[in-house]
């Protein structure tokens, strides 16, 4: 008699363990497919489930803003230029000048304008998810990244009214904030 209650005491203890397995599995896998990030600001704790990115639609998003970008600059309405850009996005013209936030990146853009640059064409040449980042401006929070490559076509007018293009490649990168469109965060034109 004493050996089946030992037997049923090892039964118990191998489907409690059993359980225990089971149980933590079931937590690991909930976890992992739930991803909770937690942001302190201040005092608030802010909890968010991992942001599902469809690179595909962020190039599709990136190219329109470029599009919404040359429109902007086609039209002479230079305010619509600084809200594609991050807070303190940084563009390095071709001369090495840099332009740091939105309205010197707009004055950029103006400047261009007041050079001779009459209207603009971009072509997206190729665009790289970068990924997940954890990403602070202020208190704006991006979270993921991505490298974009392209070429602005510059369209000029000569001195005797003809027009001329211009090709100029740029790189940048652009930053995705949860709940808000893709932002401009830096480019290069060389």
């Amino acid at each position: 008699m004493l050996r089946g209650e030992d037997g049923m005491k090892e039964r118990r203890m191998f489907i409690w363990a059993l359980l225990i397995i089971v149980l933590f599995v079931a937590l690991w896998f909930l976890m992992k497919s739930q991803y909770a990030a937690k942001s302190e600001i201040g005092d608030l704790i802010i909890e968010k489930t991992e942001v599902r990115i469809s690179w595909d639609a962020a190039e599709d998003t990136v190219a329109a803003n470029r599009r919404a970008l040359c429109e902007a600059f086609n039209n002479g309405d230079f305010g619509k230029i600084g809200p594609l850009y991050m807070e303190n996005a940084v563009i390095r013209s071709a001369e090495g000048k840099l332009f740091s936030g939105r309205e010197q990146i707009e004055r950029y853009w103006r400047e261009l304008n007041a050079e001779g640059v009459l209207s603009i064409e971009y072509e997206l040449l190729a665009f790289f998810p970068l990924g997940q980042i954890d990403y602070m401006v202020g208190n704006v929070r991006y979270d993921h990244a991505a490298q974009e490559y392209g070429r602005y076509t510059f369209n000029r007018e000569n001195e005797d009214g003809s027009s001329v293009a211009e090709m100029t490649a740029k790189n940048g990168i652009d930053y995705h904030q949860e709940d808000c469109p893709w932002r401009f965060g830096s480019e290069e034109h060389p």
